[in-house]
């Protein structure tokens, strides 16, 4: 069984919420790697609904932005810190992926032939890179957000490799539709995290 990917932090009580989720693509791009999906799950308040409603503040827009403009291949260290002050207790990267997967490790390699795991699954010398006063400031900004009444509850992902695309294909289901499926999935799992009805905004849907 998957363990779930964070335990909620320790925030002020938050009333009249509602559950929001963000989702999106993060993967599958110039280097030929697994499609991966992730979704955000947050609880707003009515306040915290007014603040989202504004331009954030300059110091968490720094942090904070469109993706393609904060992070890039060998320059993720961004992306990294936002995964890690969410995934709070995650002491690699092998942890980071298990805990916040919606599949487990082992239920992703078993579709894997024996001659591709090595390639595929094969850690070596991998690490955290971000600087600890990277993930510090990045939890400073959710400590900040849950202060205006929007709590970050919950993150999971979904990876869909190579081979599970292309075999998709052949079943006539293409890459956007798969892009979709995977979203559906995660928004179900949230919704059952939450235990409420949810308003999903997903990229490119």
């Amino acid at each position: 069984m998957t363990p779930e990917p964070m335990s909620p932090r320790t925030q002020p009580a938050v009333t009249t919420t509602q559950f929001r989720v963000g989702i999106d693509e993060n993967g599958l791009g110039a280097r030929l790697g697994p499609m991966l999906v992730t979704a955000v799950l947050a609880e707003v308040s009515t306040a915290g609904e007014r603040w989202l409603g504004r331009r954030l503040p300059t110091r968490l827009r720094a942090d904070l932005d469109d993706s393609k403009r904060l992070v890039a291949f060998g320059s993720h260290q961004l992306g990294e810190a936002w995964a890690r002050a969410l995934v709070t207790d995650a002491e690699t990267p092998v942890d980071l992926f298990e805990r916040a997967s919606l599949d487990s490790s082992t239920e992703l390699q078993n579709r894997c032939p024996q001659s591709a795991k090595q390639q595929c699954w094969t850690v070596g010398d991998e690490r955290f890179e971000a600087e600890p006063e990277v993930v510090t400031r990045v939890r400073k900004h959710l400590d900040h957000m849950a202060r205006r009444g929007v709590v970050v509850r919950g993150i999971r992902t979904k990876s869909i490799c190579v081979g599970e695309l292309n075999e998709l294909r052949e079943g006539g289901c293409n890459r956007f539709a798969a892009d979709l499926h995977a979203m559906e999935a995660l928004i179900l799992r949230l919704r059952e995290s939450a235990g409420s009805e949810i308003t999903a905004v997903c990229g490119k849907v």
